[in-house]
This record gives C-alpha cells, sequence and structure tokens, in this order.
C-alpha cells in the first residue's frame, strides 16, 4: 500500500500544482524504470529463466514486459526530460515507439503529443508521424504502388491465402 501525503488543506494552487506535478512524472518514471530492470534481469539471469519469472511472479504478463522494455530501451521516451510531455500511460507511450528522436519532437512541437492524450490518438498519432509525406504545393498525389508491395502480394499474401495463380488483378493505385 503506497501512503500519499497530501498538503495540508491551506495548501496554496502552487503547493498543489508541484505536489501533482512530482506524482505525475513518478509514474512515467517508474514504468521507464520498470523496463530498466526487466532489461537488466533479462541480462543477467541464467537462459531460460526470464520468461518464467515473467509467467510466475510478476503482475503482467510477457508482452507487458516486452512493450515496458521497448519504451526502457527507446533514447527519447525514456529520456526523464521529455516527462512532462508525455501521457501518464504506458500503454499509450508504447505506441510512440516505432517513432524517431526526429519525429517525437516535431509531434510535440506540433501539439500531437501531450499529456492529455489518450491511446486511440496515440496510435493514430504514430501511423500519421511515421507515414507523414511533405510534398511542394504543386504535386499531382501520384504514388504508384512499389514493385515490392506487388511482389509481396503476389509471393507471399496470396500464396498464404491457397491462391496460385490469378487472371485479373485490379489495382486502382498502380500509377503506371
Amino acid at each position: 500500500m503506497t501512503l500519499t501525503l497530501l498538503p495540508p488543506p491551506t495548501a496554496t494552487p502552487a503547493e498543489w500544482a508541484e505536489r501533482i506535478a512530482s506524482a505525475y512524472r513518478q509514474c512515467v518514471e517508474d514504468f521507464i524504470e520498470t523496463g530498466r530492470l526487466l532489461i537488466a534481469a533479462k541480462a543477467a539471469l541464467p537462459h531460460g529463466q526470464f520468461t518464467p519469472m515473467i509467467e510466475n511472479d510478476l503482475p503482467f504478463g510477457e508482452r507487458t514486459a516486452q512493450r515496458l522494455m521497448a519504451i526502457a530501451e527507446h533514447p527519447w521516451l525514456s529520456n526523464p526530460s521529455h516527462g512532462s510531455v508525455l501521457p501518464p500511460c504506458w500503454r499509450t507511450i508504447a505506441e510512440l515507439v516505432p517513432l524517431t528522436p526526429e519525429q517525437l519532437d516535431a509531434a510535440v512541437a506540433e501539439g500531437k503529443i501531450r499529456p492529455d492524450m489518450e491511446r486511440k490518438q496515440a496510435i493514430n498519432g504514430a501511423r500519421a508521424i511515421a507515414h507523414n509525406r511533405l510534398e511542394p504545393d504543386d504535386s499531382l498525389n501520384y504514388f504508384p504502388t512499389g514493385p515490392w508491395a506487388t511482389r509481396t502480394l503476389v509471393e507471399v499474401v496470396l500464396r498464404h491465402l491457397g491462391i496460385h495463380s490469378i487472371s485479373t488483378t485490379w489495382e486502382p493505385a498502380c500509377g503506371e
């Protein structure tokens, strides 16, 4: 049980704000520290003991452990100076792991990443940020499907679906 020491009832707004901000920062720092401890435990424990430890002794599962470690390994997200702009929920922050530090800096500057953001905003925001295209004003929005995508469709996806031959394929964004 955690004992919360509250400011006296006569506390000023500044005193309350200081206490609340401190608790908020501690929340973000706590799950980053949890991720760092998981990374250290994985490195220190003999092979085959890490996953059973998670399954048997921790209040969360392997997927949560992986996500906490990914946050702790991310150079921008694990930087304590960014705690004030991040949401206090590790699930929301985990959605931002694929972004580069440069993308995160830009997203903070544009107000896309902020303490009150929700997970669904992080998911959609991360996709939008990661796939952000800058085009000149006179662009004709010409984005043909790359050959790699067509090759993957034919060689991997269709084969996985059990489709081994096709006669006609309509692709509305084929370009040329």
